[in-house]
């Protein structure tokens, strides 16, 4: 199996953990409910990844969306956990 297939499937796991995730913190608590869309973007970023690793033709495109959806994603997951800490 090639590398780019391995950091493929990975990325794919990683999109579906970040899903699950969302799914689980979404009605935990308003932090949660902040978070939750973040780990949507989070996933979508993963995906974008993996897919632009197992297309034959590279696409600069799809890897730059994808790093800015994997950033966004956590940026936006830090920021309301970092919100929940700081009311606390």
């Amino acid at each position: 199996m090639e590398l780019n297939t391995t950091v493929a499937i990975l990325m794919g796991v990683l999109a579906l953990a970040a899903l699950y995730a969302a799914v689980r913190v979404n009605g935990r608590s308003e932090a949660g409910r902040r978070a939750a869309p973040g780990y949507v973007i989070f996933a979508i970023g993963a995906a974008l990844q993996a897919m632009t690793l197992v297309r034959s033709e590279y696409s600069t495109l799809m890897a730059v969306l994808g790093t800015a959806g994997l950033v966004l994603g956590l940026g936006m997951i830090a920021r309301a956990w970092s919100t929940r800490s700081a009311s606390a």
